[in-house]
């Protein structure tokens, strides 16, 4: 390659990298080589793929496309050599042959311009070469490498999706089209296009190629240019025959002759460039493995990353299943070792969904990464000896306690009569505040971004707890014990990373709002809440039959019956039977919409509409309240309970499930009818504590707005204010609907109310609305103020926090689509305000339960929901308690405008 241009742009296979570089097979000769069109695809996923960021903004969708390409073709080829091929930058030949070549081409946009980098890190990682030369396009050196390795002896692909390419296709070269999954031979570019390889660059000259600025011939489309080729052989022997062309093409190829030999030139791959290659060079080496993780993690590809874990075949760790001897034996020096190492982390397994009613099936320990022991709790004997060696390490406040999931390890313990003290970590809720928007925090998941390590399957793992008794030794021992290992290792790695954080707003949220929450709805999921069976079973009829009587007349109107279940009858009905006008189609099935909006517009129509909705309505409150509350019930207790989860929403607010009591409406009848089915127990009561208009309150102190805070410090009603200030009255000339107004924009502000939306809800005028919230903030000027700073910094960051820290990554607020950037700033307008509501009630929990075990009341929390907290209560504590609830919950944190607490006690869970 003496005297030739410079060729490779990454090291070649013996440079370079971050670890040792070898050969990916043993080495002879080349036989197969791969060359990746670099610069087409990538330029190809950019605008094809949807837009993909980080949480930090940075945008990733081209490499993410390049990456899965890479992937998928060495998959499906392992080839023995590969190179990418990118366009070097400058002019080629075909811009002197014609100045606007490529005119129309836009600059590359700045979020491609930051991707670019990514991918040269990526091949150089996964040793694979890249090559580009000055004066040439990728296409063309791609075909004067392939040509020359043809004329070698070696099979050929390229692998582009462009389809100026297919003209190299030969018995030695074929045509990958990723997009497609399909390879082109001689045979296939006939079948698609009837033409040979070599007839291409004469159809393209025809036809033109609008994404080069290649003119082709004006009114020569592709069929007719595919007929003319097929019948005259090229482009030549077409111009040579022009007597014998259809008029209304000769005319068309008269004018543009000059065009049509130009574009000729232009689609025609130049075989010149000046390489000899030595095709050694281009074998792929074994990928830096540190490198690739870590780039994928950065750009967090994490299901990418799957391809390059170990697993437990790998490690090879030592489990070790032990007896009930063994454990008495061996306790004392675990004991000492773990209190040596001050800490020990837990891996547990139980059959069934919820660890209230799930079997204990085993119990691991880990305090060294990769080693583990693992107790069989089905054994009594077991059970026995752990009952009595447990607690030293439980209680030990000089051991730290690690468990994914410490809040039903906490349930199960209670069951082998077991109590944990502080401190203890729980890794999911680590990686929960690192980043709550992320996704699943999950042990499974965390292990393979962490410690790039994939776990035994979920499924698997489900299946051992539900066939315990006939599952090998081996089998349970790797389950479990891989469960405390693998939480013990990936606890220090989140450690680290919380600890490095030059910010410590998540580290605060963790150690001071999540991590003392963890016994708090522990206790609350083992009290569960009473609920009324009896009720429940006659609500349930009565909604059956009132389901049957709306059947019943939507059936007597539309003339006949059918499944109201079935989108598509329930479309044919309303809009080819009854005649309505239909609105938009699903995406998949082509049928017209049912959705509820639709229904809703055709409503004001028709009667069947409106029954619909209504029988919809009813239906779903069944089924997912009713039915679920007697389902979840325990048959002994009557006591529901539901699961709070802490790591899902992007807030911070909790959610339930078995059942959900998040959605339970509260004003209709049927909603109240459901809540009045939660009840106390005999000799007790049922404290509710709400807090009152805490997001305005909350709004009121992070933008220090003077009119807002007056108005909550002299307990005036603000909904009135607002409507006073913004319409110009005095407060006792507000009319109820007025105050209504206000009521709607003062909550609509925290969710990025528009003036569209404001119109929807009120009947008013766009117009109307949109001066209404002009006026609104020329009286509130630093709310406006703070939800601008909020935008700022959120787009600047790439994230949001809460007065607490509790940070929200929306990485959309910096999207150059106007519909995804605006729901965004909705977003990151409302997270910090229904953030920091979701931390004071979480630390005012925490402020109670404390409370409550510290007089040794026997009250107890049993539910959380929304803005509301519900305290069992027994009837001679009440009066201390309800004091003490409204105290902590009000003191909770020291705002600029009080916190308002409403406290009723009652025998059930109904509003007044």
């Amino acid at each position: 390659m003496k005297g030739q241009p410079p060729l490779f742009s990454s090291p070649p296979p013996e440079g370079g990298g971050s670890g040792p570089s070898r050969p990916s097979s043993e080495a002879g000769p080349v036989r197969h080589l791969v060359l990746i069109d670099g610069s087409g695809f990538v330029y190809r996923a950019f605008h094809a793929l949807p837009r993909l960021t980080t949480r930090t903004g940075l945008p990733t969708h081209a490499v993410y496309g390049f990456v899965q390409m890479i992937n998928k073709v060495l998959k499906e080829f392992a080839p023995d050599a590969i190179a990418v091929v990118l366009d070097a930058p400058g002019p080629t030949f075909r811009h002197a042959l014609f100045q606007d070549y490529k005119k129309s081409r836009p600059p590359m946009p700045p979020d491609l311009q930051v991707q670019w980098p990514y991918i040269r890190k990526i091949c150089e990682a996964l040793g694979i070469p890249i090559l580009e030369m000055e004066g040439f396009e990728a296409d063309d050196l791609i075909a004067s490498l392939a040509r020359q390795a043809a004329e070698e002896g070696l099979r050929v692909t390229v692998v582009t999706s462009d389809k100026d390419m297919l003209q190299l296709v030969s018995d030695r070269i074929e045509v990958f089209h990723p997009q497609r999954d399909r390879v082109y031979t001689p045979e296939a570019v006939q079948q698609e296009y009837g033409l040979r390889p070599d007839q291409i660059p004469d159809y393209l000259a025809l036809v033109g190629d609008p994404i080069d600025d290649v003119p082709g011939v004006k009114g020569i489309g592709e069929k007719s240019a595919r007929e003319l080729i097929q019948q005259f052989g090229s482009l030549e022997a077409l111009y040579k025959n022009l007597d014998r062309v259809p008029a209304r093409y000769r005319s068309r190829l008269e004018q543009g002759l000059a065009m049509a030999q130009l574009s000729k030139q232009l689609v025609e791959l130049a075989h010149t460039a000046p390489i000899t290659m030595d095709w050694s060079k281009l074998r792929r080496q074994n990928p830096q493995m540190t490198t690739v993780v870590g780039l994928l993690r950065e750009l967090e590809f994490f299901s990418l990353m799957t391809d390059f874990l170990q697993d437990i075949h790998d490690r090879r760790p030592r489990y070790r299943l032990v007896d009930a001897e063994t454990l008495a034996r061996e306790w004392s020096a675990w004991l000492q070792a773990i209190r040596a190492q001050g800490r020990v982390a837990f891996g547990y397994l139980w059959d069934g969904p919820h660890p209230v009613r799930g079997e204990w099936r085993a119990l691991a320990m880990a305090w060294t990464p990769h080693e583990a022991v693992v107790l069989d709790l089905t054994d009594p004997a077991v059970r026995t000896r752990l009952r009595r060696c447990l607690p030293d390490v439980l209680t030990a406040g000089d051991v730290r306690k690690v468990a994914h999931g410490w809040k039903d390890l906490m349930i199960g313990l209670r069951r082998l009569d077991l109590d944990v003290g502080p401190p203890w970590d729980d890794p999911m809720l680590m990686s929960y505040v690192l980043d709550p928007s992320g996704g699943r925090h999950d042990l499974y998941r965390l292990a393979q971004e962490w410690l790039l390590y994939r776990m035994i399957d979920p499924d698997v793992v489900r299946q051992v707890a539900a066939d315990w008794p006939t599952v090998t030794p081996e089998t349970r021992t790797d389950v479990v014990g891989e469960m405390a290992d693998i939480a013990l290792q990936v606890t220090r790695a989140l450690q680290d990373e919380l600890d490095k954080s030059a910010h410590d707003g998540p580290r605060s949220v963790y150690e001071t709002v999540e991590r003392p929450l963890v016994p708090v709805l522990a206790d609350m999921e083992w009290w569960g809440i009473k609920v009324d069976v009896s009720k429940l079973r006659r609500l349930a009829h009565e909604i059956s039959e009132t389901v049957h009587e709306f059947q019943e007349r939507i059936f007597q109107i539309v003339g006949f019956r059918f499944n109201l279940n079935s989108q598509k009858q329930l479309a044919q009905v309303l809009f080819e039977h009854l005649g309505l006008q239909p609105g938009r189609r699903t995406p998949k099935t082509r049928h017209y919409s049912t959705r509820a909006d639709v229904l809703e517009e055709l409503a004001q129509h028709h009667e069947v509409p409106r029954l619909i909705l209504t029988y919809r309505n009813l239906a779903k409150l069944k089924s997912t309240f009713v039915d679920a509350l007697l389902t979840w019930a325990d048959p002994r207790t009557h006591r529901v309970h539901t699961r709070f989860h802490q790591a899902v929403t992007s807030t911070g607010r909790l959610s339930s499930s078995d059942p959900n009591l998040q959605n339970i409406p509260i004003r209709d009848d049927l909603g109240k009818a459901i809540r009045s089915s939660f009840i106390a127990e005999d000799g007790w009561a049922l404290l509710i504590a709400d807090y009152s208009q805490i997001e305005l309150r909350i709004l009121a102190h992070m933008s220090g707005d003077e009119g807002l805070v007056e108005a909550f410090r002299r307990g005036e009603d603000v909904h009135t204010r607002t409507a006073a200030e913004v319409l110009g009255l005095s407060p006792d000339r507000v009319t109820e609907r007025e105050r209504r107004l206000a009521k709607v924009v003062n909550y609509g502000i925290v969710y990025g109310l528009s003036a569209y939306g404001l119109a929807q809800q009120t009947g008013m005028s766009q117009e109307e609305a949109q001066e209404f919230i002009r006026r609104y903030f020329e009286r509130y000027p630093a709310v406006r103020a703070f939800l601008d700073r909020t935008l700022e910094e959120g787009r600047r960051r790439g994230y949001v926090e809460t007065l607490f820290g509790r940070r929200c990554y929306i990485p959309e607020l910096n999207s150059p689509d106007p519909q995804v950037r605006q729901a965004a700033e909705r977003q990151a307008v409302n997270m910090p305000i229904q953030g920091t509501a979701a931390d004071l009630m979480k630390r005012a929990m925490v402020r109670i339960w404390e409370a409550f075990r510290r007089e040794g009341r026997r009250s107890r929390i049993l539910l959380q929901v929304h803005d509301e907290l519900v305290v069992e209560v027994p009837d001679d504590e009440r009066a201390a308690v309800v004091e003490t609830v409204r105290s902590l919950m009000e003191t909770v944190y020291p705002l600029r405008v009080p916190l308002a607490v409403s406290v009723t006690v009652r025998r059930d869970w109904a509003k007044e």
